[in-house]
């Protein structure tokens, strides 16, 4: 069953509203659609604006049964349109006073459950179309074992940021190893640097352009643990972003202190928890690594509260698998550290998982650029449906 709910904002005019609710129906301004989109609402010169709204729904059930809700989108208070004139037991009309810029959040609220819309008026031109059940959709970039290579950062920012203007919530993720611990593998381009100098100049790269690409957040990789002197340390601590691994200790001042998850929300204020777990190569460093599964049991606790949970993982594909099929309470899994190219994410069981393939452990100019792309879809805060793949930006020269 579909409900649709269609806004149009008016200039504050000395009018009395009924008359303008009536001047609408007459000219059929408003439609019943199946699919959502944030088309718009246009940008009045007067404010406050008004908002002039139909919800509408079949005559199988009752619009007086619909509630709607709306808040600043920066804030938590909502509060509840109760001027709202029923037509008929299939149509139910409304009006919204808003009174500026700030962005808003409308939801719908139904037996069907609660849908939300977020409303960026900078972003809108004419009119704003709903459907009820609201379809919501977040998507997760993601990328894993860069090892150094920082090939084509202009085409990967390009589509960044082409990904980013066509959805409201894109997250950009990192699942490890982006530097390079072997001083055998320091290759630039077929010619090996063997002067450290070369490794903090180069990780220093490798995060400035994570922060300038806006990354959300990261799991290191056993190529981080192995840190060198202090220069991995001195990158790490640049980084603009949180670096997560719930199974890691950290009992050295060689390496920066790690999260054990993060938690974030969407334009729209529905939760995203992301559980962290990697794995090491060398003991004795000062980096502990504790059993992966038993941390991620402790951990299950996340799944509480949270519209989305996921782990962002550095434990190759053997162990994610293993993960994902003791753990059916994650969404999904996004990995590194065994460099596995899944064309389109895979399931076990209900969890899906999705790695990026990654570069080999030396830099050349002619490596690609592998781009993860995970979406999710909440209907009316529900997820109902997960897919990912790969985003293949250049070509391999050699």
């Amino acid at each position: 069953m579909i409900y649709s709910l269609y806004l149009k904002p008016i200039q504050m005019l000395k009018i009395n509203r009924n008359i303008l609710i009536r001047l609408f129906l007459l000219v059929g301004f408003f439609h019943l659609s199946n699919n959502y989109s944030l088309a718009n609402l246009s940008k009045s010169q007067s404010n406050p604006k008004y908002f002039i709204g139909k919800v509408q729904t079949d005559n199988s059930l009752n619009a007086e049964n619909l509630e709607i809700f709306v808040w600043n989108a920066d804030e938590t208070e909502n509060y509840v349109l109760n001027d709202l004139t029923v037509k008929d037991s299939g149509s139910k009309i409304f009006s919204l006073e808003w009174p500026g810029e700030n962005p808003l959040v409308l939801e719908v609220r139904g037996e069907k459950g609660a849908g939300r819309v977020f409303v960026d008026p900078e972003k809108l031109t004419d009119t704003l179309f709903i459907s009820y059940p609201v379809t919501e959709k977040i998507v997760f970039l993601h990328t894993n074992d860069h090892h150094f290579d920082i090939n084509l950062p202009d085409q990967l920012a390009e589509k960044i940021a082409e990904i980013r203007q066509s959805y409201n919530d894109v997250f950009l993720f990192e699942a490890g190893d982006i530097f390079v611990r072997h001083r055998h593998r320091w290759i630039d381009n077929g010619v090996l640097m063997e002067d450290p100098v070369w490794y903090a100049q180069r990780a220093k790269q490798m995060v400035a352009l994570m922060n300038q690409l806006e990354y959300t957040v990261m799991t290191p990789g056993n190529h981080e643990f192995d840190y060198v002197e202090t220069f991995t340390l001195e990158a790490l601590s640049e980084a603009d972003f949180p670096i997560i691994a719930a199974n890691i200790d950290v009992v050295t001042d060689l390496f920066p202190a790690v999260k054990p998850f993060v938690q974030f929300s969407t334009s729209t204020g529905r939760s995203i928890h992301v559980l962290g777990l990697a794995a090491i190569s060398s003991e004795g460093k000062g980096i502990v690594q504790n059993d992966i599964f038993d941390t991620a049991r402790e951990y299950m606790f996340l799944r509480e509260n949270a519209d989305v949970f996921m782990a962002l993982t550095h434990i190759g594909l053997q162990n994610d698998a293993r993960l994902a099929a003791e753990f059916q309470e994650l969404d999904f899994i996004i990995g590194g550290h065994s460099h596995h190219y899944i064309e389109e994410a895979v399931f076990v069981g209900d969890v899906m998982i999705a790695q990026a393939g990654g570069n080999r452990h030396e830099v050349s100019e002619n490596h690609p650029v592998y781009l993860g792309k995970v979406t999710v879809i909440l209907e009316n805060g529900i997820l109902t449906e997960k897919s990912g793949y790969i985003i293949v930006i250049g070509e391999e020269n050699n």
